[in-house]
């Protein structure tokens, strides 16, 4: 009997370490299980996040299958639709508020909007803001920036400038100045801008270009209609300002579609070591053909005055 205790004993002390190793196995699986919960990938954490925050709508395209997890994610939030009457939280659906609204009040004929890598731009053709040859701005122009100042102003921290273009067309027997009338139209846009404390005043500028940088041939009374305008064009804060893309956006707006980088060899100049052996030549060469470019530059501007006076 003595020896059945034993034994028992035994294996009654076998069978509780049994149940202790079970234990710490099941312990272990769990905390392993907790790790690799903890290490989830950054982009879906990522894609989470904007979906709760984007009030269901990104949740609403995934389930239809619109949005795949593994594809670049870029910013979902503000790929969002915007329902009419929402106001824009992002600046990208600033882009959606205006059309939206340019569309609701059928403007479509006299506003323009568009969007590029690192802008929004508003094209107004001149009669919805002015009457002819006058920088007074008309009740209509003044009730549509009040309309779009809301969704504007929403977006301001977003927003790095808004700049005002003037714009005039190449007439004949015109007895205002091209100059000085595209220029007091892109202020008078700006002051009443200002007035309406959308942004700070710091972030606004004006520009007038006259009957420059036309967007058609100025040879029919509709092209030159297209000519007559006023543009806005509204600059984010949030974008690589070294893509190339945005680069060559912010010198169209600055100079125009005419312009020219230089390439990268001639940005560099003349390497290190390299001597030109006829440079007394060149020089004189040089200073010989300089004189006869000045003196058909003086030509030219003596040509532009007599054409700026029928502008």
């Amino acid at each position: 009997m003595a020896r059945r205790r034993g034994g028992d004993s035994d294996e009654q002390g076998g069978s509780w370490l049994d149940t202790y190793g079970d234990m710490i196995t099941l312990v272990l699986t769990f905390f392993v299980l907790l790790y690799s919960m903890s290490s989830i990938s950054q982009e879906k954490f990522q894609y989470i996040a904007q979906a709760f925050s984007s009030m269901g709508n990104v949740i609403n395209a995934v389930v239809a299958g619109e949005v795949k997890v593994d594809e670049p994610l870029g910013n979902l939030v503000e790929e969002a639709q915007l329902n009419a009457g929402e106001t824009p939280e992002t600046f990208d659906q600033l882009y959606q508020y205006l059309k939206q609204y340019v569309e609701e009040n059928n403007l479509s004929q006299s506003v323009e909007v568009t969007k590029g890598a690192a802008n929004v731009f508003l094209k107004f053709r001149d009669n919805v803001f002015f009457n002819p040859d006058s920088d007074v701005l008309r009740q209509e122009g003044k009730d549509i920036l009040t309309g779009i100042s809301g969704g504007i102003k929403a977006v301001d921290k977003y927003i790095l400038g808004i700049r005002v273009n003037g714009y005039t067309a190449e007439a004949e027997n015109s007895k205002v100045n091209d100059r000085d009338l595209s220029t007091g139209r892109a202020n008078a846009v700006l002051k009443y801008l200002e007035a309406l404390n959308i942004v700070e005043n710091a972030k606004y500028s004006a520009s007038g270009y006259g009957k420059y940088r036309p967007v058609a041939p100025n040879d029919t009374e509709e092209n030159r209609r297209l000519n007559r305008r006023v543009e806005i064009i509204i600059a984010r804060n949030d974008v690589d300002y070294s893509n190339p893309d945005v680069i060559k956006e912010f010198f169209e707006v600055e100079y125009g579609t005419n312009f020219v980088l230089p390439s990268k060899d001639e940005s560099l100049g003349p390497q290190s070591g390299e001597t030109s052996t006829e440079t007394s030549g060149d020089s004189s060469a040089a200073e010989s053909s300089g004189g006869q470019s000045s003196e058909n530059s003086s030509g030219a501007q003596n040509s532009g005055t007599e054409a700026s006076s029928n502008g």
